[in-house]
């Protein structure tokens, strides 16, 4: 048809014309040849048998409103003559079976018109009120103390936040700051702003004072909430006055003025707020939703800001990326990774209500919890960081029947144990109902993906980044180790000259707040990742552009794939690989408990095999394990702070490049050859 307006839109012949682009009725199918031909499709490319219809004539007096708005249309005897059309076009129309099938996938993508013109804090309270696909919640504190708390609730709680923010004067672009432990309350501060058009600015609450002073003047906020007890602790330690709201469980706040969670839901009415003002947005979709800062791995975080549109179009295709099978049934989602993470901001806080099923959603406050709480909810799809993924696998290998197939080669008794294995290990961490496992937001190795795979275990990951936060993905049954999948809809990927990926589609970011620099060539972002595109279409990633390494020799080496190597050891729990104008490089080694250093050794020289000579860690430091978010030198999602640990292991970076180097007390320095 599209085709056809263009060509009508350019030939004189079509002036004066009236066409009817439609298929002649003599060729046109039956409800029940369409029917047909849509069962036969979803049994074979979604796996559901439908049911056989029951057709019935349309002169019967049925009941009900939509019946009566369509029987006019069934009684019209109009026929739509194609004269014109075959005129200027041609007789040639196809067949509806050729394009009936790119129809129903393309339905089925887009959850056969479930999506809407609301943005998302409008589509969570109209989800909210829904009484077929009904939203259930549970909070989880730190204690695991389990609260569930039904849809009506959590929507009377939003109501009356958005009233209170009006009467606060709080709206159209007003910047809110919330900073907290994942929870309804902050489901229901994150909405209340949006539907009062105010524009969100969420934090990490491992956020030190200083910094969050630098981000609330920096983004211009007005009002700031916290749900987080150690932020609370220190609110004295704030130089920036602007009033703040606590949506902590504890309704006792400390040092300087702050309004209690429960005087502030009153506070609306007793200040003159109208709580029949209808929910609606006051916002148009190209308005500032939202600005989500980056985690600040190499350099001062920046602010990433984000439209309604984009945040719609995120939510709505999240959701329908869910297989067809999986979204159409009750699902339970855990959400854990901090909701200011953008990932867990979409995933967690606005794409569940966009599945045409029942929700139940867990909000666990203190993700250190998580290896916990994952049995008690047998979530439907489950995100992480690739951290967990390594600790559940290194459970295998504490377990007597892991140990022992881990330690076996390759033949029938490893492939017998196989089952088994795979049932106790998905069942004791809780993902045994899991239709979908996806891995992100880090760089994950390789080997450990293919581990999973051999058990029968398929993990899939995403590429993504805070400016563009989910691009490619591993689909259901399509899953393909070495690659992060296939872009995702509208999205488009290019290589520069230098290997850097470039981005464009809807999910882009519109920009950094307040910078003179922007990373756009051409409308396309620059991603700061080398990769590629592979032959059939998957994205590819090579490494971090910025996180190249230059030794003393001018060799070039790509640091994140050796350190996923390391990572890899038993025992080891992060690394971090040095050598910046070094004449070799070295490594960091950070273990769990005491550690075997005489194992270590070991597994590093036989990694060295595998590589080339100047990716070969010449030297290397086992230290405890006492990095940490508080600490400073892992971001919220896990991430080492290169800069920060640089900085507090400078000492034994400059050992490591001694003639004769000397341990630190507890610990111990290995070398290999450097010839």
């Amino acid at each position: 048809m599209a085709d056809a307006i263009v060509r009508l839109t350019f030939d004189p012949r079509a002036v004066g014309m009236t066409f009817h682009l439609t298929t002649p009725t003599d060729e046109l199918p039956t409800a029940g040849d369409v029917l047909a031909f849509a069962r036969r499709w979803a049994r074979e490319h979604l796996g559901v048998r439908l049911p056989s219809p029951v057709f019935l004539p349309i002169g019967l007096r049925l009941g009900g409103r939509t019946v009566r708005l369509l029987r006019p249309y069934f009684r019209e005897r109009r026929r739509f003559r194609r004269d014109h059309a075959d005129e200027v076009l041609g007789p040639t129309v196809p067949g509806w079976y050729d394009y009936l099938p790119t129809l129903l996938e393309h339905a089925t993508a887009r959850g056969f018109l479930h999506r809407s013109d609301r943005t998302v804090h409008e589509q969570v309270l109209f989800r909210l009120a829904s009484r077929r696909l009904r939203v259930r919640f549970v909070d989880v504190d730190a204690n695991g103390g389990r609260t569930p708390r039904s849809a009506p609730e959590v929507r009377r709680e939003i109501e009356a936040a958005v009233v209170a923010l009006r009467a606060m004067g709080v709206g159209v672009g007003t910047r809110v700051a919330i900073v907290g432990s994942n929870s309804t309350r902050y489901l229901v501060v994150d909405v209340a702003v949006g539907l009062v058009g105010g524009v969100s600015v969420p934090l990490y609450a491992t956020t030190p004072p200083e910094d969050l002073d630098d981000v609330l003047r920096r983004s211009r906020s007005e009002l700031l909430f916290v749900g987080a007890p150690a932020v609370m602790e220190r609110l004295d330690e704030l130089a920036t006055r602007v009033p703040i709201v606590s949506f902590c469980r504890a309704e006792h706040p400390v040092g300087r003025d702050v309004i209690s969670w429960t005087s502030f839901l009153r506070s609306g009415p007793a200040n003159g707020g109208d709580a029949e003002v209808p929910m609606f947005a006051p916002v148009g979709p190209d308005d500032l939703a939202t600005i989500r800062y980056t985690s600040g791995t190499t350099g001062p975080p920046k602010g990433v800001a984000f439209t309604h549109a984009q945040l719609r179009w995120m939510a709505e295709t999240l959701a329908s990326l869910v297989p067809w099978g999986i979204r159409t049934r009750p699902n339970r989602y855990l959400s854990f990774l901090p909701m200011s993470h953008v990932v867990e901001g979409i995933l967690g806080t606005y794409s569940p209500y966009d599945l045409p099923a029942p929700v139940e959603v867990t909000f666990l406050e203190d993700f250190r919890r998580v290896a916990v709480t994952l049995p008690a909810v047998r979530p439907t799809v489950f995100f992480s960081v690739p951290r967990l993924y390594q600790k559940v696998w290194e459970g295998v290998g504490r377990s007597r029947i892991g140990a022992r197939y881990q330690r076996m080669r390759a033949g029938s008794l490893r492939r017998i144990l196989r089952p088994a294995l795979r049932r106790a290990i998905l069942r004791r961490a809780g993902l045994d109902r899991c239709a979908q496992l996806l891995v992100g937001s880090a760089a994950v190795d390789e080997q450990l993906l293919r581990s999973f795979h051999e058990l029968g275990v398929e993990i899939h990951e995403a590429y993504g980044l805070t400016e563009a936060p989910i691009v490619a993905l591993n689909r259901l049954g399509r899953n393909r180790i070495g690659s992060c999948g296939e872009l995702l809809p509208e999205t488009q990927v290019r290589v520069a000259d230098d290997g850097e990926l470039e981005v464009r589609g809807p999910q882009v970011m519109a920009g950094y707040v307040d910078e003179d620099e922007q990373p756009f060539r051409d409308g396309w972002l620059q991603t700061g990742d080398l990769g590629h595109v592979s032959a059939d279409g998957r994205v590819v990633i090579d490494g971090r552009k910025k996180d190249l390494l230059k030794t003393a020799y001018g060799k070039y080496l790509q640091p994140s794939k050796i350190e996923a190597m390391l990572r890899r050891i038993p025992g080891v729990s992060e690394a971090m690989v040095v050598g910046e104008g070094r004449p070799f490089c070295a490594a960091l080694l950070w273990v769990e408990g005491t550690g075997d250093a005489g194992t270590v050794d070991a597994a590093v020289t036989e990694m060295n095999r595998q590589l080339s000579h100047p990716e070969q860690v010449k030297r290397w430091i086992v230290l405890p394990n006492d990095l940490s978010i508080e600490g400073g030198e892992l971001t919220a999602n896990l991430k080492l702070r290169r800069h920060e640990v640089e900085a507090r292991f400078h000492g034994e970076i400059e050992r490591l490049y001694e003639e004769q180097p000397t341990a630190p007390t507890g610990a111990a320095i290995g070398a290999g050859a450097r010839s």
